[in-house]
C-alpha cells in the first residue's frame, strides 16, 4: 500500500490554494480602496472645515474658500479663486480617488466662506468617487450656515 500522493491530488490542493490567494487580494483591494475612499473624504471635509475656520476667527481679516476640480482641494484667501495665488493651499487626492461631481446652486467649482459668520456663498455637494468602482461614493453637502455633513453610497447592480 502506497502511502504516497497522487498528481491528481497535488494539482487539486494547489488549486485550492491558489483559488483561496486570488480571492483575498480581490477582497483586500477592494478593503483599500474602501479605506482610501473614506481616508479622502475625511482630507477633504477637513480641508473645507479650515477654511470655514479661518473665516470664522477672521484670520487676515479676510474671507477663506475652496476651490474643487477632480483631483484637488484648495484652500484660498479672499472672495475669488486666484489660481496663480503663491498662498493657496493645495491638496492632491490620491490617484485612486476622484471628484466626480461639483453641484453648487450657483453652478461653480467655488465656495467662500463669510468672514466671522462663517457662511457660505452657495450651498450644494461635492461627490468624492472610487476610480475603480464607481458605485463606490462619499457626498459631502455643505449648508447655508458653513456646516458639512458626510453621506456614504454603495450603489449595488441589480
Amino acid at each position: 500500500m502506497s502511502r504516497a500522493f497522487s498528481l491528481m491530488e497535488v494539482l487539486i490542493v494547489v488549486a485550492l490554494f491558489g483559488g483561496l490567494f486570488i480571492f483575498s487580494i480581490i477582497a483586500l483591494n477592494q478593503f483599500s480602496g474602501t479605506k482610501t475612499l473614506d481616508t479622502s473624504t475625511i482630507e477633504i471635509a477637513s480641508v473645507v472645515n479650515e477654511a470655514r475656520s479661518k473665516a470664522m476667527g477672521s484670520v487676515g481679516a479676510s474671507s477663506y474658500g475652496i476651490h474643487f476640480t477632480s483631483s484637488t482641494v484648495t484652500l484660498f484667501k479672499g472672495e475669488t479663486y486666484n489660481a496663480s495665488d503663491p498662498d493657496n493651499q493645495i491638496t492632491t487626492l490620491s490617484s485612486r480617488i476622484q471628484i466626480s461631481a461639483i453641484n453648487f446652486t450657483t453652478g461653480g467649482s467655488d465656495i467662500v466662506f463669510a468672514r466671522a459668520s462663517g457662511k457660505v456663498n452657495t450651498t450644494g455637494n461635492v461627490v468624492v468617487m472610487l476610480v475603480s468602482d464607481a458605485s463606490k461614493t462619499r457626498t459631502i453637502t455643505i449648508e447655508a450656515t458653513g456646516l458639512i455633513r458626510v453621506a456614504r453610497h454603495v450603489t449595488y447592480a441589480v
